[in-house]
């Protein structure tokens, strides 16, 4: 797959602090395969199981059938006439037929319809070809493995699906018969009252309504995807003169589309009812328990879908948004608006208790929980009128946000895409940081709309994808998007955005005092440009940008504990306690180094190349090497991990610094030219270093103080787990490593004077060996001249 990427960098820190998630449901928590599982033929109900049925399409197994149905099976021409209709109501493409197989693969806008297109053809209507103007079907008895009769029918106009609409439709004409139909497939909120007077308040009609909705309820009930299936034959009159309108509305320069829907929406009514179906749409792998750790980490969650209530509270229940003993607050059917008005405020649901950690009971913060308990309030509101009655009155909206914000989380069914981005939006003016979720096209204003998108690439295309924040390619890497990233994201920023001013206030507020106590408001500078100019600009910049690899915690405690997650949802990590902590921290660091220095060197000196004083350039040079020194303890300090480019930017700018300043400091030119040289004399050497650690060890024990007797929960269990990986020899602590060090440094001090003492022993016995040659030699030459 592409896995997951991120087109806008600039708000990673806002994955740490969701509030609010708003989900679309199919392709988004569904793996988006569908599989057509039951229908209603007719007001018949019959359950589809492979090829367990019999020659009129009825089911062989026990299928669980309503009353009405078990003793009235569907007639031949009924169960035609049905997948008939399937077959020719889309807008699916034949892409190719499979060699050998007698079949087609298809090309479709949505998995729906290729689902009905599909089981059609094992049904014995198969689409074989399609083109703009006409449509070929393969004909043959339901099982009947040889070829079929092809009967080619010609298509008048094809009605997209539209969302505002929920339905799409097909102007069909048969030519041999001369025959017209209008089939149509929908929601059947919609189409039950697009049906036709005359067949509502027939007897028959006024039966098989009845019996279909029974079948939607009983489908809707476990959790599957219900369309009503509708047709009406059309004269021949009539169909020339829509199309007649059709081309005179598509010449109109103004208002076209308006006159096309008008078109559309005269044409779509007076429909006779002739069946259901009911589409499998399995849940992914891990949703239900990221829809867990999303509702322990305190975010609340929005399923926004266009299904049926029913089968929305059904999904709702098996991804676990909602428990089987939970409060359900329903507003839809006939009294909603009276029960929105009179509904008490669902606040008792929410339970306090202290979550189980290793460690001293008195070290582990009480975490809140408003899922944990026996009890939840779900409110479940329809769309539609439903939705859009609540944002035209301004009581009813304010009592609809007051209740959802009382609710564990909140399910939305029969919305609208617009629906979907204007709730959205009411829960952003709210003040709470939202995340949307979705896979198609219609999720996209969604996701524009709320704080943070997160697309998912599917089978619906990469619409959502392309313009979210974030997209992944499954609805479980929700977990590790905020748990882990976005965590880690919101207090790397926080510590690098209180660093900056901290160091800021550090360098530049010594110039205040320096006036104020030295120079008596002269306006003299107590730094040079370089050190100015070098502080911010490189020798903390470094390690601030590094500060990016800084890992909070262990990626498995952030992720197997999203109770966690609450601390930076709740601004643990940047608080106004804090964050005027570190800039008073910096205006008393800053002062106390430049008392500490002209303590220390009160009396200028003079240098012996210039005789000049230099006591200004050795006072400053000094301050900023302490500076130097401190601002490596205080991200060490910080730091929760130590990687490679950590290590190398901590360690490596004291080397650069003082590589530059002996440069630099040593140009005659200079006007503290060879300041730095005295600063480095072993008097200078000890006073940097006492006022390093004078200004970092009130630090030390203020973190050490919190660390032992006031630790947070990430605290104990990044704690618990790196000792866990430290019995297992997966990774050292820190005292642990310092040991290692040490007696490695010590081992190869003694390694390396055993080499040198070795080495000095071969070279004075290779020296002894000469002379003896040359003894030799010389003893040799003398007897021979002899």
């Amino acid at each position: 797959g592409e896995g997951a990427k991120v087109r806008n960098s600039s708000i990673l820190e806002d994955l740490g602090q969701i509030e609010h998630v708003l989900s679309d449901k199919t392709g988004t928590m569904t793996t988006n395969e569908m599989v057509l599982r039951e229908v209603s033929i007719f007001g018949h109900r019959v359950l589809l199981l492979g090829d367990e049925r019999n020659a009129d399409g009825t089911d062989k197994s026990d299928a669980p059938l309503s009353p009405a149905n078990a003793t009235e099976p569907a007639t031949e021409d009924q169960i035609n006439t049905f997948w008939h209709t399937l077959a020719v109501c889309n807008s699916v493409e034949v892409e190719e037929k499979v060699v050998g197989s007698g079949s087609f693969t298809y090309a479709a806008v949505s998995p729906d319809e290729e689902a009905l297109c599909k089981a059609a053809a094992a049904h014995g209507r198969q689409l074989i070809q399609r083109s703009k103007t006409h449509l070929t079907l393969s004909i043959k008895p339901a099982g009947f493995a040889g070829a079929g009769t092809n009967v080619t029918l010609r298509v008048e106009q094809t009605f997209p699906f539209s969302s505002e609409l929920k339905c799409m439709s097909v102007l069909i004409t048969d030519d041999h018969n001369g025959k017209s139909y209008l089939v149509c497939k929908g929601a059947d909120d919609k189409l039950m009252g697009l049906l036709s007077p005359a067949f509502v308040a027939s007897a028959e009609g006024a039966s098989r309504i009845r019996k279909v909705q029974e079948d939607l309820d009983g489908f809707a009930q476990h959790g599957l995807r219900t369309l009503l299936v509708c047709r009406k034959e059309l004269p021949a009159a009539v169909v020339a003169k829509f199309n007649d309108d059709h081309k005179a509305a598509l010449l109109e320069m103004e208002d076209r589309h308006g006159r096309l829907l008008a078109l559309r929406q005269e044409l779509e009514k007076d429909f006779e009812l002739i069946g259901a179906t009911a589409i499998e749409d399995c849940l992914q792998e891990g949703v239900a328990h990221t829809m867990s750790d999303l509702l322990d980490a305190n975010i609340k969650v929005w399923m926004l879908t266009g299904d049926k209530v029913e089968t929305a509270e059904q999904i709702a229940l098996s991804c676990g948004l909602m428990a089987p003993n939970d409060t359900i607050l329903a507003v839809y059917g006939a009294e909603w608006e009276k029960h929105l008005r009179e509904a008490a405020n669902p606040g008792a649901y929410t339970r306090r208790m202290t979550k189980t950690l290793p460690g001293p009971a008195s070290s582990m913060q009480e975490m809140v929980s408003p899922r944990e308990g026996t009890n939840g309030t779900v409110l479940v509101v329809q769309g539609g009128s439903v939705l859009e009655r609540i944002w035209a009155d301004k009581e009813l909206q304010q009592r609809f946000i007051s209740i959802s914000g009382e609710c564990k989380s909140v399910v939305c069914a029969r919305v609208t895409p617009i629906q979907k981005a204007q709730v959205t939006a009411m829960v952003r003016k709210q003040g709470k940081l939202t995340l949307a979720i979705g896979d198609g096209g219609n999720d996209v204003a969604m996701l524009q709309e709320a704080h943070v998108g997160v697309g998912i690439l599917g089978r619906e295309g990469k619409q959502a994808a392309m313009a979210a924040d974030f997209s992944v390619t499954k609805f479980r890497y929700l977990s590790p998007l905020l748990f882990y990233h976005g965590h880690q994201s919101y207090m790397r920023t926080a510590f690098v955005v209180q660093y900056s001013f901290y160091k800021s206030m550090l360098i530049s507020f010594i110039q205040i005092a320096f006036n104020i106590w030295v120079t008596g408001m002269s306006g003299g500078s107590f730094w040079d440009s370089l050190s100015l100019t070098a502080w911010n600009g490189l020798y903390t910049l470094p390690q601030t940008i590094f500060f990016v690899f800084d890992r909070v915690a262990p990626r498995t405690v952030l992720e197997q504990n999203p109770f966690l997650y609450r601390l930076p949802q709740r601004g643990y990590g940047l608080t106004p306690f804090t964050f005027f902590g570190n800039v008073f921290k910096g205006i008393l660091q800053s002062i106390t180094a430049l008392w500490l220095i002209y303590s220390i060197t009160a009396a200028p000196f003079t240098t012996s190349e210039l005789g000049q004083t230099e006591s200004s350039p050795t006072t400053f040079l000094s301050v900023f090497s302490a500076f130097m020194w401190l601002q490596i303890g205080t991200v060490l300090l910080e730091s929760r991990a130590v990687g490679l480019f950590n290590a190398i930017a901590i360690i490596g700018m004291p080397l650069a610094y003082y590589l530059i300043s002996d440069e630099f400091y040593n140009i005659p030119v200079i006007t503290a030219s060879g300041g730095f040289r005295h600063s480095m004399t072993i008097i200078q050497h000890f006073a940097t270093l006492f006022i390093a650690v004078s200004l970092y060890v009130p630090h030390l024990l203020a973190s050490a103080t919190q660390k032992i007797f006031y630790p947070t929960a990430l605290d104990v269990l990044r704690r618990d787990e790196v000792d866990r990986l430290s019995a297992k020899g997966y990774i050292v602590s820190t005292a642990q490593s310092t040991k290692l060090v040490m007696r490695g440094m010590v081992s190869k001090i003694l390694l390396a004077a055993e080499i040198v003492a070795r080495g000095c022993v071969t070279v004075e016995e290779r020296g002894e060996e000469s002379q003896r040659r040359k003894d030799a030699e010389d003893r040799n030459g003398k007897a021979k001249m002899k």
